[in-house]
This record gives structure tokens, C-alpha cells and sequence, in this order.
């Protein structure tokens, strides 16, 4: 009845009988999907509906994807729950069965529990940026990222393991991470394109980095370079995530190493790609900073100021204080070295305005 209630718009009647059908036990299937949208209709609160998170497995996983995710704040956030609550439900009865020995034969589906895996860490995934405590977030990441593991483990596709190992990098888990997402470039790399390929280095690089270690943030630098080099700036995309990476192995071998002559060449070499100033025109302006002061620190005075400069132009215009703050900073040390910054805007920040003395 609550289907033909629906169907014919009758949305009164058909959330009663959703309604109903939630109450009653755990064999009635009650589509997700066509209860909210009764309760939206009828402008009931979805907070006061008497949803409930048991029943078969194949049922908790498809209203824990028919759950929504728009909506504003508060609504967005009844809805993360919501999925959550599918989703661990759902998958604590597939791992009872596989790992436990208890619960229903039906449960005997190692793909449909992988694909649950997938879609609840997403939902973890979801919640956690968006409403967790940040004090929560490091646990919960964890915990997401060893269900995607978990799923893979049981039926391996590349979602599992890329989303898993991308959760380990959220949790810290640095070592996690590198060895997962080493283990997807290992068994996908002939399916994933340039993008994702440049993606699972940037994890790499940055936890190498945090792991501090600079001989393996080196060589995640070089590979990813040398997919750039072979495929040129063709993929934007993969052009885009090859620039940060970039940028954070240059970076890490500045402020942490004062590795200041070793990567002269390598920011040299970066500034003469034309197709990075089209499409990070302000990471271009910061590689400029920073090798000026690579110069600044190995005695060459005049190259300093000439970057310097071209930091200022490229730089001081920025709406994003970081990058205009760099700006300054860059007429600051012309100063020091005896020039004088010109600035070639004159566009007005703030009461002060922006202009070199």
C-alpha cells in the first residue's frame, strides 16, 4: 500500500504506512529514499520520524546510499548521522558473519561487503569533516580508514584501497599511508590516470615529509616529475597536483633542511615552465620568493633582487593574505640587500592601501 500511496502522490497516507512499516519487524523493507521525501512533503521534522537501524544487510546498505547529502546545516548533519548509523549497523552484521561465524548465511556477499566498507568510511569520511570535534577526528579517520582496508582485504578494489590509505594520512598514520597507496600504484597503476597517479605521490611526498624523511620526500619528488616530464602540461589536472607537490618538496628542502644551493636548480628549473604560471599563477609568484632566498643565503645578491621583484609583481595583488604577506616580506629583504622594491599595482588594501616607501 505504501508503494501505491507514493506513487500516486498521496504523501500523507504513504508516510504513515512508511511510517508503520518501520515499526513492525525487521523483514519489512522500508525504502529510505520515499520516507523522507513523504516526511518532506507533508513538512515533518525527519528528526521526529522513528527510523530504526536493524534489519538485512542488503537493506541497511541501500538506505545507507539513499541517504542525502545536501541540504542546509543542520538537515546536512541529521543526514550524516543517518548514514553513519546505516552503515555501522550494516557492517557490523557482514563482519559478525565473516569474522565472528554468527548472523544470517545471507550475509555471504565478500563484494557487497567490500562496497559497504567503501560507501560507510565515505560516510565516516563525511561526518568527520564536517561536524566531528576536531579533537575526534584523528580516531575517527583511523577507524574509517581500517574499514576500507577491512573491505579491500575481503574483495580488493582500487576505491578500498585508495580511499584507506588517504584516511591513514588524515589520522597521521603516515606510515599507513605510504604503504597502502604504495600498494595502489603497485596493483592499479595501468587503470588510474595521470591525476590520480600525481594524487597518490602528493600523500606519499607529504608523508614521507612528516615522517621526516628527506631521502624519500627526494624520490617522491623526481617520480612525480618525471610523469610531468614525460606527459608534459597536457593534463591540466595532473599539471595543477604536480605544482603542490612541487611546492611542498621545495619547501621541505628550504625551511626544514636549508638545503638552499641543492635546490637552486630545481626552483630554476620550475620558473621556466610557462604552463605553471597559467594555472597557478600564485604558486609561481611564491617559487619566486623562495628562490630568492636560496640566493639571498648562498651570497647572490643581485639574482635575489631580481626574484624578488618579480615575487612583488606577481605576488602583491593577492586577495589571499599568505601570499601578499610573502610580497612584503620579499620588499623587505630587497632592503636588506640594498634595492629598492618597486611596486607596480598601487591597488589600495584595506584603509592603507598598498605602496612602497
Amino acid at each position: 500500500g505504501n508503494t501505491y500511496f507514493f506513487d500516486s502522490k498521496n504523501y500523507e497516507k504513504a508516510l504513515f504506512a512508511y511510517t508503520k512499516a518501520i515499526e513492525g519487524d525487521d523483514s519489512t523493507y522500508t525504502p529510505l529514499d520515499r520516507t523522507l521525501k513523504s516526511a518532506k512533503k507533508m513538512k515533518v521534522d525527519l528528526s521526529t520520524l522513528p527510523l530504526k537501524f536493524t534489519g538485512s544487510s542488503g537493506n541497511l546498505y541501500n538506505n545507507m546510499t539513499d541517504v542525502p547529502d545536501g541540504g542546509k546545516k543542520k538537515k546536512k548533519k541529521l543526514y550524516a548521522e543517518l548514514a553513519c548509523k546505516y552503515g555501522e549497523s550494516c557492517y557490523q552484521q557482514y563482519r559478525g558473519y565473516f569474522f565472528e561465524k554468527n548472523g544470517n548465511t545471507a550475509n555471504n556477499q565478500p563484494h557487497l561487503f567490500a562496497m559497504s566498507c567503501n560507501n560507510y568510511g565515505l560516510a565516516l569520511k563525511n561526518y568527520n569533516k564536517l561536524f566531528n570535534k576536531k579533537k575526534d577526528r584523528i580516531k575517527l579517520a583511523e577507524y574509517a580508514a581500517n574499514i576500507h582496508i577491512e573491505g579491500y582485504k575481503m574483495s580488493p578494489f582500487l576505491e578500498n584501497l585508495e580511499n584507506g590509505a588517504q584516511q591513514f594520512y588524515e589520522a597521521k598514520n603516515y606510515e599507513k599511508c605510504i604503504e597502502y597507496y604504495n600498494l595502489y600504484l603497485d596493483e592499479y597503476l595501468g587503470d588510474i590516470d595521470l591525476f590520480d597517479i600525481q594524487i597518490a605521490y602528493w600523500y606519499i611526498l607529504f608523508s614521507y615529509a612528516a615522517l621526516d624523511n628527506y631521502q624519500k620526500t627526494e624520490e617522491t619528488y623526481e617520480k612525480a616529475k618525471n610523469i610531468y616530464l614525460k606527459t608534459g602540461a597536457g593534463v591540466r589536472n595532473a599539471t595543477m597536483k604536480f605544482i603542490f607537490i612541487a611546492k611542498g618538496y621545495y619547501l621541505v628542502s628550504i625551511d626544514d633542511k636549508k638545503e638552499f644551493q641543492k635546490i637552486i636548480p630545481e626552483l630554476e628549473w620550475f620558473l621556466t615552465q610557462k604552463s605553471f604560471i597559467d594555472i597557478e599563477p600564485k604558486e609561481v609568484g611564491l617559487m619566486n620568493y623562495y628562490l630568492g632566498i636560496c640566493y639571498k643565503e648562498t651570497r647572490q645578491s643581485d639574482k635575489a633582487i631580481a626574484v624578488f621583484q618579480q615575487s612583488i609583481n606577481q605576488l602583491e595583488d593577492e586577495d589571499v593574505g599568505y601570499y601578499y604577506d610573502k610580497s612584503q616580506e620579499a620588499g623587505a629583504f630587497i632592503k636588506e640587500l640594498g634595492g629598492k622594491p618597486k611596486g607596480e599595482k598601487g591597488k589600495k588594501k584595506g584603509l592603507l592601501g598598498r605602496f612602497w616607501k
